[in-house]
């Protein structure tokens, strides 16, 4: 039987939740029924490599410059030469680029992930809807990413399929490490109650309200004479960074929060928290929140995108108010007076988690790429 050829298109494969997400996708599909390749449409990056070394083959493209047209007929003349049957975009303006090709190439299936809440910038905007006709499915990584995408594209639902991220669960399930020494490795006690938050520096991600919350959070136990130490565990890098900096130094907690810049041990940094925080602002779903869930840890997120589709308040983890850093104090005060609630949302989260499990979702891929393949082919 034919192998299905899948082609693979994001900007670059430096590390972040997108470029992922490709990699996964592009080592997991089942190799008897797909050909995978993977093109970079401005560069490679840390990811690429990993893909080298399962035999994936990556194309990089080196766009120029923002307006650089030529990067079309580049990917394009690979649609062709490796007769590709289905292109799927990823991220950004590679969407655009990627389709233009697909178009230009005759491709037979093309396929586009939308995995933000924002509405495009407007010149964007006019080549989104005009592209969006001419995707055969738009994937989305949450329902609610589902129906903003919708709003301006004004496709009909059948044009659009949910498949939720996957996440190789075995990752944060197979965890060996010494609790008090990695806990001492980053000047925390064994005691400490420690909330950690893992996210990229973006306002859009909300630290301020998770500082300010913690902030409250420290004045309350120090004002009820609660005999309980805190350390907040903040885990990335972003251009929001310094301002975050500056914070914490004028709430005089220097030596109560944490940075640790970009690790690439979460799964490790997860074992030794107490408390799991994504403020976010938006998201369009929250792979580290079903990371947190696995780990076992206690979820507080807001109440905002797809994260409702992953947290169930009060059955495993909180929903607050985005913006709002009182809600999330609020929550913080609920964990540490609530203690038998806590574990068994604890427990309730590890089970839901489940179904986010990488084989899962690789499993809807597959079956949505079958399918659109033989009914594009049989017309």
């Amino acid at each position: 039987m034919k192998k299905i050829k899948v082609m693979l298109v994001i900007p670059s494969l430096h590390i972040g939740g997108s470029e992922r997400k490709i990699v996964d996708l592009a080592k997991h599909l089942n190799k008897d029924l797909f050909d995978v390749i993977v093109c970079c449409v401005t560069e490679g990056g840390e990811l690429k490599q990993e893909l080298a070394n399962s035999g994936i083959k990556v194309y990089i493209c080196n766009k120029k410059s923002k307006l650089d047209l030529f990067v079309i007929k580049r990917i394009a003349n690979i649609l062709k030469k490796e007769q590709v049957d289905i292109l799927h975009t990823f991220v950004s303006t590679s969407k655009v680029w990627g389709r233009f090709a697909g178009i230009l190439a005759k491709t037979k299936v093309i396929i586009s992930t939308e995995e933000s809440l924002y509405q495009p910038s407007k010149p964007l905007l006019l080549l989104e809807k005009l592209l969006a006709k001419k995707t055969d499915i738009i994937i989305a990584n949450s329902y609610e990413t589902m129906r903003s995408v919708q709003k301006y594209t004004k496709l009909p639902e059948e044009k659009y399929q949910v498949i939720y991220n996957g996440i190789d669960l075995a990752k944060y399930l197979n965890v060996s490490i010494d609790f008090a020494e990695k806990r001492k490795s980053l000047n925390i006690n064994p005691n400490d109650l420690v909330i950690t938050n893992i996210a990229r520096f973006d306002v859009r991600k909300g630290h301020k309200f998770l500082v300010e919350a913690f902030y409250q959070f420290l004045q309350y136990i120090e004002n009820a004479n609660i005999d309980l130490s805190c350390k907040l565990l903040l885990v990335g890098d972003g251009q929001e960074i310094n301002n975050i900096k500056k914070l914490v130094t004028e709430l005089g907690m220097t030596d109560k929060v944490i940075f640790t810049g970009f690790r690439q041990d979460v799964n490790e940094l997860l074992r030794i928290s107490d408390i799991f925080a994504l403020p976010s602002l938006e998201e369009g779903f929250g792979n580290v929140l079903v990371e947190a869930m696995i780990s076992q840890v206690f979820t507080i997120a807001t109440n905002t995108g797809g994260i409702k589709e992953i947290i169930k308040h009060e059955e495993n983890g909180l929903l607050v108010d985005k913006g709002s850093s009182e809600a999330i104090f609020n929550a913080f005060v609920y964990s540490i007076n609530h203690p038998d609630k806590v574990l068994q949302m604890r427990k309730q989260a590890f089970e839901d988690a489940q179904k986010f499990n990488l084989d899962t979702i690789i499993k809807e891929y597959e079956d949505l790429y079958r399918s659109i393949y033989n009914r594009k082919v049989k017309k």
